[in-house]
């Protein structure tokens, strides 16, 4: 069994329906999801989850 990260944005009130997700929810998840693996050593698995 091995560690890893789950970048997720949880409790980000309020839910959005997935036809009215905006660029800026994937914006955001990429910039925090690569600051994320640029501190996490490269043998730890990232995972990304984003709740609509």
């Amino acid at each position: 069994m091995q560690d890893g990260v789950l970048i997720e944005n949880m409790n980000d009130v309020p839910y959005v329906q997935a036809k009215h997700l905006g660029p800026e929810t994937t914006a955001v998840m990429s910039l925090v999801c690569g600051e994320v693996r640029r501190l996490v050593p490269s043998s730890i698995p990232c995972g990304v989850q984003v709740y609509l």
